[in-house]
């Protein structure tokens, strides 16, 4: 008969994992802005869980092992809904693990090799691949700034950001850009991502118009909320895609309307290395 003393405690290793880093190829991949909060992580294949990063993480296991951590979003910008990113590469390292003791992962990613860039708007050339929609009713409020403005996107890799600014005395303004190009984006429930580096003083919707058979239907997605410093974003729009119907040509668009009412805001928004992708 064995009593509680006879129980061996088993002693954790721990595994201490950094934020990720990722790198691209600028010319084909462009800027390699990132917001990858999350690991999801599995040690000799067992699932420990999904970390903001990052973290310390005790692990029931000792001796050689395999660590690995696949990079992780907040879509949709969502704090609830932290997912996979799946046009991006997991992370796998062999490494012993001794109890008691702390090892240091750093993970590193990059794109997958089969991502498709349908478009790419980092603005480095001096251009748009942007015009205004019909709706827009200010012609003027857009352009193209360089890396020594103060609210320019930041990094050694970045040469050129957009700002749209509107006087605050102006009246109701509607403000909507849309890609020049027209995309077929794959369906039935492909991931299809929007990547987005934003600052804006002034709500912001996002969301695409699909030229449909037997109508242009403007379909909004997502509106970004105000803030004083740069954000990025993954917006996964594989939802409002897949409902289409097969074939059907779509448009990025961006867009505010400063109220009447509101005579003192001055909008201020700042965009930066847009990217349309998704598997191939």
């Amino acid at each position: 008969m064995f009593s509680c003393k006879d129980k061996k405690v088993q002693v954790p290793s721990y595994i201490h994992v950094t934020k990720f880093d990722f790198t691209t190829d600028l010319t084909s991949e462009g800027n390699p802005s990132q917001a990858i909060t999350d690991g999801h992580v599995f040690v000799n294949g067992r699932f420990l869980g999904i970390f903001e990063l990052p973290v310390t993480i005790p692990v029931p296991d000792e001796g050689p092992s395999t660590v690995i951590i696949i990079p992780g979003i907040k879509e949709n910008g969502a704090t609830a809904n932290r997912q996979i990113i799946r046009t991006m590469e997991s992370y796998e390292v062999n490494m012993t693990l001794e109890p008691t003791r702390v090892d240091t992962v750093r993970p590193t990613t990059v794109y997958k090799s089969n991502v498709f860039f349908a478009w790419m708007e980092d603005y480095e050339l001096g251009l748009f691949t942007t015009e205004a929609s019909n709706k827009n009713t200010t012609s003027d409020s857009i352009q193209i700034i360089d890396s020594s403005h103060v609210n320019a996107f930041p990094g050694s890799f970045s040469k050129y950001t957009a700002m749209i600014k509107v006087p605050a005395n102006n009246e109701r303004v509607f403000f909507e850009h849309y890609t020049v190009q027209k995309f077929i984006v794959p369906r039935f429930g492909t991931d299809v991502y929007l990547e987005i580096d934003y600052k804006t003083n002034i709500d912001l919707q996002i969301g695409i118009y699909a030229d449909k058979v037997d109508a242009y239907e403007q379909i909004p997605f997502i509106i970004l909320s105000p803030t004083t410093e740069w954000k990025k974003i993954y917006v996964n729009l594989k939802l409002e895609t897949s409902a289409l119907p097969a074939n059907t040509p779509i448009q990025i668009f961006y867009g505010f309307v400063k109220p009447e009412s509101n005579t003192t805001l001055s909008p201020e928004v700042y965009l930066d290395n847009f990217k349309l992708n998704y598997l191939n």
